[in-house]
């Protein structure tokens, strides 16, 4: 069940389960944990498995209760953008890092070796693109449906990426839809999520945008508690499979179970042809 969302800024989510069970997960997910920077073979994605495996390993002898979480949280801007006859023709994504993974991702990237927060001229135009380099088969944990059928993206175009004031890195990219589609009789959905959970999306309602007559946006959020509880019942099964710790394991996906969603409903001239 969805609800409005009043929300403004990314708000770090938690759920108390057993260590091993958090390890369990850590260490399904970190294989695949980011596959926007899959093609770099970067050094970042070594170190996240490097920890998940000494994640691992410390959970059997650790204390009783750890937080479960993500692990990359990424505040998310949504414009619908429209042709002249008032249809949907393609969503533009702003991403913004938080600081931690933005530190992260210039220290793989070779950025900002000064620390100062600000990238001169020659950095700013290697910074372009960086999260652009996309595996042929990762769809950009951005999904865009009507009346329950998923509508083909195409290729991302990237915009422009930056590192901001405050530390936090952004990118701009744009998706052309598969084919044009209009809010007048259903709902246009927009949802963002990581089916593997391992980054958390929120969208930003004020950074949530269609430029289109008589169409109206709106954020939803899903019940947390709910996708909580199958998140932890998730691990917990999974972990009563698994008798080595360190064999690979495919964790269910889960994502779609914290996904925010944006909607577009238009009135009856909000198509006009």
């Amino acid at each position: 069940e969805f609800v409005p969302s009043t929300r403004r800024s990314t708000a770090p989510f938690t759920q108390k389960v057993a260590p091993a069970e958090r390890s369990l997960y850590l260490g399904a997910m970190s294989g695949r944990a980011f596959p926007r920077l899959a093609n770099r073979r970067s050094r970042l994605g070594k170190r996240l498995r490097a920890a998940a495996t000494v994640a691992l390993a410390a959970s059997f002898a650790t204390g009783p209760i750890l937080h479960a979480h993500p692990h990359v949280f990424i505040d998310t801007g949504v414009e619908l953008l429209h042709g002249s006859d008032g249809r949907v023709e393609a969503v533009r994504i702003t991403w913004t890092y938080d600081e931690l993974f933005s530190l992260l991702l210039l220290e793989d990237l070779g950025l900002d070796s000064d620390y100062d927060g600000v990238l001169t001229p020659e950095e700013t135009e290697a910074l372009q693109g960086f999260d652009m380099d996309w595996p042929e088969d990762w769809d950009g944990d951005v999904y865009v449906e009507l009346q329950g059928e998923r509508i083909a993206l195409g290729p991302p175009e990237p915009e422009v990426s930056a590192l901001l004031d405050n530390g936090m890195l952004f990118s701009i990219h744009t998706r052309a839809l598969d084919r044009p589609l209009d809010g007048t009789g259903a709902p246009v959905i927009v949802k963002v999520y990581d089916p593997t959970y391992f980054t958390a999306y929120s969208i930003l309602p004020d950074k949530v945008s269609s430029a289109a007559e008589n169409c109206t946006t709106a954020v939803f959020e899903p019940d947390l508690d709910a996708a909580y509880a199958f998140l932890q019942a998730a691990i917990a099964e999974l972990g009563a499979q698994i008798a080595d710790p360190f064999e690979a394991i495919d964790f269910p996906p889960v994502g779609d179970r914290f996904a925010e969603e944006v909607r577009l409903t238009c009135g009856p001239e909000g198509h006009k042809g």
